[in-house]
């Protein structure tokens, strides 16, 4: 997988956890299936999308751009004490005006947006979370973590 895990806020300090269960942070996401978009670093991107998965048991995500597979993955479970989960950022060059962004767990989960690409880099951050909807958020600036 190109995207990594952010092990440490933005201080660069690590993130206290509350039990050796919580030692997920550098735990890479597994690929189910290869992407249908080219990543590109996240400098180059006008696109970036952060994937952070909060749920007790493994998730399979697949997030779509346009209908194209961009990341087809499964995040590593979270136990429920822990303060933080793994955020995997992945960065896209797309050409059109905007981007259709398509979320589908395996939990039975899906969930849409449409993002104007009219700045030089948008984010969108997805979270999904046991119990509740598939956080699927778009942003004009990076969003902070933890």
């Amino acid at each position: 997988m190109t995207g990594c895990s952010a092990s440490t806020d933005r201080s660069g300090a690590t993130p206290p956890t509350s039990s050796p269960r919580c030692d997920v942070l550098d735990v890479p996401a597994e690929v189910v299936s290869k992407p249908e978009v080219d990543e590109v670093p996240e400098d180059e991107a006008s696109l970036v999308v952060d994937l952070s998965s909060s749920t007790r048991e493994s998730a399979h995500v697949t997030i779509r751009l346009d209908g194209r597979v961009a990341l087809d993955v499964r995040t590593p479970a979270v136990a429920a004490e822990c303060g933080h989960a793994p955020v995997y950022s992945h960065g896209f060059r797309l050409a059109d005006d905007s981007v259709r962004v398509t979320v589908i767990t395996d939990q039975g989960q899906r969930r849409s947006i449409t993002v104007p690409l009219d700045a030089p880099t948008h984010w969108v951050a997805v979270q999904p979370q046991d119990g509740f909807p598939i956080g699927l958020d778009a942003f004009d600036e990076e969003p902070a973590w933890g």
